[in-house]
Protein backbone atom coordinates (compact mmCIF):
# COMPACT_ATOMS: atom_id res chain seq x y z
CA UNK A 1 0.00 0.00 0.00
CA UNK A 2 1.78 3.48 -0.85
CA UNK A 3 1.64 5.79 1.98
CA UNK A 4 0.75 10.15 2.21
CA UNK A 5 4.02 11.96 3.05
CA UNK A 6 2.74 15.28 5.03
CA UNK A 7 5.45 17.83 4.27
CA UNK A 8 6.36 21.11 5.84
CA UNK A 9 4.06 20.90 8.70
CA UNK A 10 6.24 21.70 11.22
CA UNK A 11 9.13 23.77 9.13
CA UNK A 12 7.87 25.80 5.76
CA UNK A 13 9.81 23.59 3.11
CA UNK A 14 8.02 24.97 0.42
CA UNK A 15 8.37 28.86 1.04
CA UNK A 16 11.95 29.38 3.25
CA UNK A 17 13.59 26.04 1.73
CA UNK A 18 12.93 24.70 -2.11
CA UNK A 19 15.81 23.59 -3.37
CA UNK A 20 16.56 21.06 -0.52
CA UNK A 21 12.96 19.87 -0.83
CA UNK A 22 13.48 20.10 -4.49
CA UNK A 23 16.54 18.09 -3.88
CA UNK A 24 15.16 15.10 -1.78
CA UNK A 25 11.89 14.79 -4.19
CA UNK A 26 14.67 14.25 -6.99
CA UNK A 27 16.68 12.09 -5.19
CA UNK A 28 13.76 9.85 -3.83
CA UNK A 29 14.74 10.06 -0.23
CA UNK A 30 14.81 12.59 3.01
CA UNK A 31 16.42 12.23 6.12
CA UNK A 32 14.35 13.57 9.07
CA UNK A 33 15.26 14.05 12.46
CA UNK A 34 12.82 12.57 14.83
CA UNK A 35 11.11 13.83 17.64
CA UNK A 36 13.63 11.39 20.17
CA UNK A 37 16.48 13.13 18.47
CA UNK A 38 17.48 10.46 16.32
CA UNK A 39 17.62 10.43 12.57
CA UNK A 40 15.76 8.77 9.85
CA UNK A 41 15.47 8.30 6.18
CA UNK A 42 12.14 8.68 4.20
CA UNK A 43 11.64 6.82 1.36
CA UNK A 44 10.14 9.54 -1.32
CA UNK A 45 9.97 6.98 -4.04
CA UNK A 46 7.00 7.12 -6.51
CA UNK A 47 6.68 3.72 -6.17
CA UNK A 48 5.84 3.98 -2.74
CA UNK A 49 4.42 7.29 -2.30
CA UNK A 50 0.79 7.71 -3.18
CA UNK A 51 -0.07 11.62 -2.18
CA UNK A 52 2.62 14.42 -0.82
CA UNK A 53 0.73 16.70 1.87
CA UNK A 54 2.14 20.34 1.45
CA UNK A 55 1.66 22.80 4.37
CA UNK A 56 2.79 26.26 3.69
CA UNK A 57 1.39 29.87 4.00
CA UNK A 58 3.34 30.99 0.56
CA UNK A 59 2.91 28.79 -2.23
CA UNK A 60 4.71 30.84 -5.06
CA UNK A 61 8.02 28.82 -5.13
CA UNK A 62 6.08 26.04 -6.45
CA UNK A 63 3.93 27.95 -8.80
CA UNK A 64 7.24 29.20 -10.21
CA UNK A 65 8.28 25.90 -10.31
CA UNK A 66 11.59 27.13 -8.46
CA UNK A 67 14.42 24.10 -8.54
CA UNK A 68 11.70 22.42 -10.17
CA UNK A 69 9.81 22.00 -7.46
CA UNK A 70 6.18 21.65 -9.71
CA UNK A 71 7.65 19.23 -11.75
CA UNK A 72 9.21 17.01 -9.33
CA UNK A 73 5.75 17.35 -7.27
CA UNK A 74 3.37 16.66 -10.06
CA UNK A 75 4.91 13.31 -10.65
CA UNK A 76 3.14 12.21 -7.50
CA UNK A 77 -0.08 10.55 -7.91
CA UNK A 78 -1.60 13.49 -5.80
CA UNK A 79 -0.93 16.56 -4.30
CA UNK A 80 -2.93 17.37 -1.47
CA UNK A 81 -2.47 21.74 -0.66
CA UNK A 82 -2.90 23.36 3.50
CA UNK A 83 -2.55 27.29 2.32
CA UNK A 84 -2.17 28.59 5.66
CA UNK A 85 -3.50 32.25 6.37
CA UNK A 86 -3.02 34.01 9.71
CA UNK A 87 -3.57 37.33 8.44
CA UNK A 88 -0.40 38.88 10.22
CA UNK A 89 1.75 37.99 7.18
CA UNK A 90 3.69 41.27 6.15
CA UNK A 91 3.73 42.22 9.81
CA UNK A 92 6.05 42.30 12.84
CA UNK A 93 4.82 38.90 14.29
CA UNK A 94 5.15 37.39 10.51
CA UNK A 95 8.12 38.94 8.38
CA UNK A 96 8.42 37.42 5.33
CA UNK A 97 4.69 35.95 5.23
CA UNK A 98 2.66 37.24 2.45
CA UNK A 99 -0.34 39.35 3.25
CA UNK A 100 -3.13 36.98 2.78
CA UNK A 101 -4.51 39.10 -0.24
CA UNK A 102 -1.34 37.41 -1.82
CA UNK A 103 -1.88 33.62 -1.05
CA UNK A 104 -5.32 33.62 -1.33
CA UNK A 105 -4.58 34.92 -4.76
CA UNK A 106 -2.42 31.80 -5.56
CA UNK A 107 -5.40 29.43 -5.25
CA UNK A 108 -6.62 29.33 -8.98
CA UNK A 109 -2.72 28.60 -9.92
CA UNK A 110 -2.54 25.79 -7.09
CA UNK A 111 -5.78 24.43 -8.35
CA UNK A 112 -4.32 24.02 -12.11
CA UNK A 113 -1.50 21.72 -10.32
CA UNK A 114 -3.59 19.83 -7.69
CA UNK A 115 -6.35 19.38 -10.56
CA UNK A 116 -9.04 19.13 -8.22
CA UNK A 117 -10.45 21.70 -5.62
CA UNK A 118 -11.00 19.51 -2.83
CA UNK A 119 -7.09 18.91 -2.95
CA UNK A 120 -6.76 22.65 -1.59
CA UNK A 121 -7.48 23.39 2.12
CA UNK A 122 -7.58 27.17 3.42
CA UNK A 123 -6.43 26.91 6.94
CA UNK A 124 -6.74 30.32 9.54
CA UNK A 125 -4.12 29.11 11.73
CA UNK A 126 -3.29 30.38 14.51
CA UNK A 127 -5.71 32.91 16.24
CA UNK A 128 -3.54 34.79 18.36
CA UNK A 129 -3.86 37.89 20.48
CA UNK A 130 -1.41 40.52 21.82
CA UNK A 131 -0.90 43.49 23.81
CA UNK A 132 0.47 46.36 22.05
CA UNK A 133 0.28 50.45 23.34
CA UNK A 134 -2.07 48.54 26.28
CA UNK A 135 -4.81 47.34 23.68
CA UNK A 136 -5.59 43.79 23.19
CA UNK A 137 -5.13 42.89 19.59
CA UNK A 138 -5.85 39.77 17.77
CA UNK A 139 -6.21 38.52 13.99
CA UNK A 140 -9.66 37.02 14.25
CA UNK A 141 -11.32 39.93 12.34
CA UNK A 142 -8.94 38.76 9.17
CA UNK A 143 -10.54 34.90 9.40
CA UNK A 144 -14.32 36.27 9.55
CA UNK A 145 -13.48 39.05 7.01
CA UNK A 146 -12.01 36.41 4.50
CA UNK A 147 -15.04 34.27 5.27
CA UNK A 148 -17.34 36.34 4.54
CA UNK A 149 -15.62 37.11 1.29
CA UNK A 150 -15.49 33.52 0.25
CA UNK A 151 -19.07 32.92 1.31
CA UNK A 152 -18.11 30.83 4.03
CA UNK A 153 -20.49 32.96 6.74
CA UNK A 154 -24.15 33.51 6.65
CA UNK A 155 -25.30 37.11 6.06
CA UNK A 156 -24.62 39.73 8.98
Amino acid sequence: MKKVISASRRTDLVAFFPEWFASVLKSEEAKVLGPSGHSYTVNLGLDVVHTVVLWSKNFANVIENRAGLKDLLQKYDQIYIHLTITGLGDTFIEPGVPPYQTSLSQIENLLEIVGKPERITIRFDPIVYWKERDRINTNLHVFEKIAREKGLLGVY
